[in-house]
């Protein structure tokens, strides 16, 4: 009878779980992606705030 399942064999490893990408666990979860979004331009904004103010040339009268 064809529809009936094979017997496992003896000594076989058991059925691994499918490995979830990485891209996929970070786009499901959105309180990471609003933490993201909100922490990324921050800290770009503040670096660029302190280089621009690092470059400031000083004024000598």
């Amino acid at each position: 009878m064809a529809d009936q399942p094979k017997p496992a064999q003896e000594g076989a490893a058991p059925p691994q779980k499918e490995r979830i990408p990485i891209g996929q666990v970070i786009f499901d979860d959105i309180f990471l992606l609003l933490t993201l979004g909100l922490t990324v331009p921050t800290l770009f904004y503040i670096v660029w705030g302190l280089w621009h103010t690092s470059v400031i040339p000083v004024w000598h009268p």
